[in-house]
């Protein structure tokens, strides 16, 4: 099922005709736009995230990271992955928690 579903954001990703994030953001609501180029994509329901980058003007898109909501967490809550800028940028944002505080040493 979830490898349909991946299947079937490809073709239409094909064939999109993206100048902007917001022409994809029309196209897929759900999305999440972190920066100009990198871009979050939920498959199947919400059980796997796809990240990708976006080259608009050449009309490209590179996946950067394919997984479930859940690996990628633990990776981050285990300390196997370090929060990178964008994500601590959102978390403040969204969480109001301190930058200073997110980019401690642990």
């Amino acid at each position: 099922m979830a490898q349909q579903a991946l299947f079937s954001w490809c073709e239409e990703v094909s064939v999109a005709n993206w100048n902007t994030p917001n022409d994809l953001k029309t196209q897929y609501r759900n999305a999440s736009i972190l920066t100009d180029r990198r871009v979050v994509f939920n498959i199947h329901g919400n059980s796997f995230r796809l990240v990708v980058d976006v080259e608009y003007r050449l009309k490209i898109v590179f996946i950067v990271w394919v997984g479930t909501h859940r690996s990628r967490k633990s990776e981050i809550l285990s300390g196997k992955r370090k929060l990178n800028l964008a994500m601590i940028r959102k978390i403040r944002e969204k969480l109001h928690i301190p930058a200073e505080v997110l980019t401690q040493a642990y």
